[in-house]
């Protein structure tokens, strides 16, 4: 969600295309890279929230 509270969706922010992600459901895992980035950064879904959305911020 964006700072208004909205959903984030391609039709607004072309750049969530850019994004890449694998799910691990069994770890509760997700490794997020963009453009530029040369490893994906790893984060556990059940205790990195707010390291997940500083990533999204930066």
């Amino acid at each position: 969600m964006d700072s208004k509270g909205k959903y984030v969706n391609g039709k607004r922010y072309a750049q969530v295309h850019q994004l890449r992600c694998r799910f691990d459901l069994a770890t509760l895992t997700v490794p997020l890279s963009s453009p530029g980035d040369t490893q994906a950064v790893p984060f556990n879904l059940a205790v990195q929230r707010k390291e997940i959305n500083q990533w999204f911020l930066n």
